[in-house]
């Protein structure tokens, strides 16, 4: 009877130290996907800056050879 009792009382204990690891291990990952999802939001933000500053920095560039296309005041253009 004792030997049932003990039996029956190891394995509660080996199934809620099982369930408390898992719960852990839940936690650890979810922990981890909230910092990845922290880190995609920032990664989006720096190429989303970066992005805009190259469109700017090639702003001036585009604008000069349009300039430069375009005819001068007073000039007729070659019909």
């Amino acid at each position: 009877m004792l030997v049932r009792f003990l039996t029956g009382l190891a394995l509660v204990l080996a199934v809620a130290v099982w369930g408390t690891r898992l719960e852990n291990q839940n936690r650890e990952l979810s922990r981890q996907i909230s910092l990845q999802h922290y880190r995609a939001g920032i990664a989006r933000r720096e190429h989303a800056r970066a992005k805009l500053q190259a469109e700017q920095a090639g702003a001036p560039a585009r604008l000069l050879d349009r300039v430069a296309a375009a005819p001068a005041v007073g000039e007729r253009s070659p019909d």
